[in-house]
């Protein structure tokens, strides 16, 4: 059964129970504000994100069966068209970032359809058996969590941050902020630096041993496998005491910040969902109490990640967030995790891309591992450029001869097809301790939530 979506005023949604979901509807809402929430179940990819096939075109009677005729609509709107279209398990693009040509098909077969380098055919994931109930049962963030008088959801920024003079040159030619009134990055940071947040949660053992549960699952945590350290850097705003600090929001990318400052970043205060709302990120970070970041893998090692849905702001194509190249912020205690295969490994976060994605699977490479950059000046001592934020890049998309996925922006909250596998729980102890993550594309933050 699928639910019958309307829009009202582009934002806001009237729900009607029916057999079919009406496509009308629904691209009305992909149009404006995202997908609807169908339910649907077909076959594809045993990938767990979907797969693509660039220089395929398939159409009826050439490898696939279509579902109405071009929905024009650009790259992620048609995948999120086709994920909530019954009986939708694949569908054809145009290559570009602003290609418009959106064809929903079912049946395709690669071996049967076209060759043709102005298109892309994509395969979307098939379905999957319910996840066992070991599995965590990931601290889902819903809404906001705080009052409104915490957190706003667009808080000012200060004027300099987001200067289009600044912008237009990347972001290693940020000025450094004015620190007026003895405020750093623009931002009061004081108030929550005092707060001291791992101090405090320490006294609340009964409620931090609940949230580890929630993050890692029941088993690991029972088995003493996982215990909240001074190594966790990221906190779901399910966190224990969470309702009790305000944690602000600078622009982290241009300025220095002291050792263990709670902070968080804009990056999905800029998307709007499918119920057409903005949001505060769903979590916040503690910049490194040092710089040897000693939660960085090697090869073939999981690392714990998160992203955030945003509006891209970028155009190059090692910069921006692709379906060819897929951008993380390195998160110790966010539960989600990547496996990060070959990585080349740079220390210019903030400042270079050092070509992105085109050059690493160029190189040979799965991913991109970038630390924050430094040099003689700055950062001074005790503190940290870009918030100590490092960049994890998932580069597997474009691989196997398919770059043309680069001109495929990616700007939602859940990866792309063909784009590494992720898992909950604590995968390097296998299987007992960690789960298959499925996220949920309804959401505007990475997450496990799926089913």
């Amino acid at each position: 059964m699928c639910i019958r979506i309307a829009l009202l005023l582009s934002l806001y949604w009237t729900l009607v129970q029916g057999d079919v979901c009406d496509e009308q509807s629904l691209l009305a809402i992909n149009k404006h504000i995202g997908l609807g929430p169908c339910n649907k179940s077909n076959g594809g990819s045993s990938s767990p994100w979907g797969t693509t096939w660039t220089g395929k075109n398939c159409y009826d009677g050439h490898g696939g069966k279509s579902i109405g005729g071009n929905k024009q609509l650009r790259y992620e709107k048609c995948f999120n068209l086709c994920a909530y279209t019954d009986g939708c398990s694949c569908f054809v693009s145009g290559l570009g970032l602003d290609n418009e040509d959106c064809y929903l098909l079912s049946q395709c077969k690669e071996t049967s359809c076209d060759d043709d380098d102005k298109f892309i055919t994509t395969v979307m994931p098939g379905s999957q058996a319910p996840l066992p109930p070991s599995c965590p049962v990931f601290p889902s963030v819903t809404t906001d969590s705080r009052d409104a008088t915490s957190d706003p959801v667009d808080p000012p920024f200060p004027t300099w941050a987001f200067d289009s003079a600044n912008l237009a040159e990347g972001q290693g030619k940020y000025p450094q902020p004015p620190y007026d009134n003895n405020l750093e990055c623009g931002i009061d940071l004081q108030a929550a630096y005092d707060f001291d947040y791992l101090s405090q949660i320490g006294n609340h053992p009964d409620d931090v041993r609940a949230y580890l549960v929630s993050v890692y699952g029941q088993q690991a945590v029972d088995d003493d496998k996982v215990q909240m350290t001074d190594s966790f850097r990221f906190f779901w705003n399910t966190a224990p005491l969470r309702q009790q600090i305000t944690i602000p929001r600078p622009a982290f990318f241009v300025c220095e910040m002291r050792y263990w400052q709670p902070y968080t970043i804009p990056d999905g205060n800029t998307y709007v969902d499918m119920q057409g709302q903005r949001h505060a990120a769903a979590g916040f970070w503690l910049v490194p109490h040092d710089p040897s970041f000693p939660d960085l893998v090697q090869d073939d090692e999981w690392v714990e990640v998160t992203h955030f849905a945003r509006l891209e702001d970028h155009t190059a194509p090692e910069d921006i967030s692709s379906v060819g190249q897929m951008w993380y912020w390195m998160a110790p205690g966010s539960g989600i995790w990547l496996n990060v295969g070959k990585a080349v490994r740079y220390d210019t976060a903030g400042l270079d891309a050092q070509g992105g994605c085109p050059k690493a699977i160029q190189d040979g490479y799965d991913t991109i591992i970038n630390t924050p950059w430094h040099n003689g000046a700055s950062p001074k001592n005790g503190y940290m450029n870009y918030g100590g934020m490092v960049e994890i890049v998932d580069c597997r998309g474009a691989q196997g001869g398919r770059e043309v996925n680069f001109q495929k922006m990616w700007e939602g909250p859940c990866p792309p097809p063909g784009a590494g596998a992720l898992r909950s729980g604590l995968p390097n102890l296998g299987s007992d301790y960690s789960c298959e993550c499925r996220c949920d594309m309804s959401k505007w933050y990475l997450n496990c939530e799926g089913q």
